[in-house]
């Protein structure tokens, strides 16, 4: 019996390793995703965004020129970088995608804001950016109510300042005499007196404070989408075995084994353990790559890969009962399919349970693979140790005996049905 079943189980693995693209695809498939939502998502070390902001300076005055240079000083120029053009090229450029917007700032700019009067800087978004332009019309309304306060502070002072450069002479004589500027600069001078109660508020002193790291996770995005990245692998493998039965069928396999020296029952065992030594094998790569680019400790390896194997065999015999309930291959292979991503997406693989709103993320904890996964999150991410699995193994026997037991007992009606 047991000799059988490893000649079963033995050939069944050499025909499985012969598919190199299948044994690739299992391995790459998740291993491409999880590089893909890591990169997007960027965290603290990703790059950040900047929009680029062309400008149409019709006014071509030095309030023009102060209001770009302070769009530009923000974050040290990082989140905006401002290019100056003409207003065709800024209009083509944005049609045709390039720039997060166009601002045309109109002729006449300086005098309408130094009178107090309206002024319309036109602002054209480019569509195909949703955030960069948001950020861009929020702090031109800041500057609008800047310089609305500025007048209720500085009015009299700006009202001043506009007089003069209205009645000066175009004859290259200076605006401002050095009397008129220390007229200005005291006047200035005594209103920010006047607000300063309003302005300085009780001083507040500020201290260092120690970091409680108790309160500190150090759990970055990659760590969280590790072991759901292994059990996409292990799920696209589970699938792909599970039809295993059904080439057996194909093949007249499983109807000579009525009359052959080998029985159903060795058949069945051999599949088995070959899904499982495959399974250990998939696993074992993967843990030990995640391992490396984590720089987790290796002492936890051996639980981690064994736990994984064990919930690759529940998935694979949920995927293996389909197969044998369904009537015919390519229905099993339709049902099969169409299972892998709703698993995928509520058990947590493809999106973390903590990135999911909270009523998805407590049904996803009760899909197998979910709460197989959960168990796992807690001993490799959140320091559950080992703990973490031997409370959850009884789960996982139970549910690796139960779909088997069905497999088992599927089996032989299935092998002499036609």
């Amino acid at each position: 019996m047991i000799r059988g079943a490893l000649l079963c189980a033995e050939k069944e693995l050499k025909i499985r390793l012969r598919d190199r693209w299948a044994m690739l695809i299992y391995l790459m498939l998740p291993l491409t995703i999880a590089g893909m939502v890591i990169s997007v998502s960027g965290g603290s070390s990703g790059p950040q965004p900047t929009a680029q902001l062309l400008v149409v300076d019709q006014d071509d005055s030095f309030l023009s020129q102060t209001l770009l240079g302070a769009m530009t000083q923000a974050q040290d120029g990082q989140l905006i970088q401002a290019q100056t053009v003409k207003l065709a090229e800024g209009q083509a450029m944005i049609d045709s995608g390039d720039g997060t917007a166009l601002l045309i700032i109109p002729a006449g700019f300086s005098d309408s804001v130094l009178s107090e009067e309206p002024a319309t800087l036109e602002l054209i978004t480019n569509p195909a950016q949703q955030i960069l332009p948001g950020i861009l019309e929020e702090f031109l309304k800041v500057m609008v109510d800047g310089v609305f306060y500025l007048h209720r502070v500085f009015g009299e002072e700006l009202a001043l300042i506009k007089r003069q450069i209205d009645n000066t002479p175009e004859s290259g004589d200076s605006l401002f005499t050095d009397a008129l500027i220390a007229s200005i600069s005291i006047s200035i001078n005594n209103s920010v007196e006047s607000i300063t109660d309003y302005l300085d508020p009780a001083i507040l002193e500020l201290t260092d404070a120690e970091q409680d790291e108790s309160d500190e996770s150090g759990i970055s995005f990659g760590m969280v989408f590790f072991p759901g990245t292994i059990f996409m692998g292990i799920l696209f493998a589970a699938q792909g075995m599970s039809d295993r039965f059904w080439i057996e069928r194909e093949k007249g396999t499983l109807r000579r084994s009525v009359v052959s020296p080998l029985s159903l029952a060795q058949i069945f065992a051999g599949s088995l353990l070959s899904g499982a030594a495959l399974l250990l094998l998939l696993t074992g790569v993967m843990a030990t790559l995640g391992f490396l680019y984590l720089d987790l400790s290796f002492a936890m390896w051996l639980p981690a890969v064994l736990w994984l194997t064990l919930s690759g065999l529940v998935m694979f015999g949920l995927m293996a009962l389909l197969q044998l309930l369904a009537p015919s291959q390519k229905a099993g292979s339709l049902i099969t399919n169409l299972l892998v991503f709703p698993l995928m997406m509520a058990g947590g693989a493809f999106f973390p349970f903590e990135a999911l709103p909270d009523w998805i993320a407590s049904i996803g904890r009760w899909v197998p693979n979910g709460f197989l996964l959960e168990r796992l999150k807690s001993y490799l991410v959140y320091d559950g140790g080992l703990e973490a699995l031997l409370t959850g193994l009884p789960h996982a026997l139970a549910m690796a005996l139960l779909l088997w037991g069905l497999c088992a007992w599927r089996l032989a009606p299935f092998a002499g049905s036609r």
